[in-house]
């Protein structure tokens, strides 16, 4: 058998061709449409309502909320400190004036961590006056 040349060779070989998707079609009277994917729509924003503060009411400035986790509950019975979550921009004096000012105590040290989720904790510890677990049960903590 004579040996056959690499350009005979290449004349041989079939054209692959990519296969083609098909789409899927829907025949409507005499036009055929094309189906269209169904997308999710997004949902609608709830309106969210800001409540109004009582007449002689004062919201507080630096605290976003007291802290209700296992942890702090035992820093409230045994320690006598209250944890809350405060604004980023507040400093320990900020935080010491407002906790006096809004439930009448006397703030003897103020502690600050700011957590992994970029979330500033201040741990308020109150003089052996004034009893945290008392604060906590009007705040509904306990």
């Amino acid at each position: 058998m004579p040996a056959k040349d690499k350009s005979e060779k290449a004349d041989n070989t079939k054209e692959v061709k990519p296969k083609e998707t098909k789409s899927k079609t829907k025949k409507v009277g005499s036009e055929v449409k094309k189906a269209e994917k169904k997308t999710k729509k997004a949902k609608p924003k709830k309106d969210v309502t800001i409540a109004q503060p009582k007449p002689n009411e004062v919201l507080p400035k630096y605290i976003r909320r007291i802290v209700a986790t296992e942890k702090s509950v035992n820093l409230i019975e045994f320690r006598n400190t209250l944890v809350f979550e405060v604004e980023m921009f507040a400093t320990k004096q900020d935080i010491k004036d407002e906790v006096e000012k809004l439930y009448n105590v006397k703030v003897v040290d103020v502690k600050t961590l700011i957590t992994p989720k970029n979330v500033k904790r201040a741990f308020v510890k109150l003089s052996p006056d004034y009893h945290a677990d008392e604060i906590a049960a009007k705040l509904k903590v306990i």
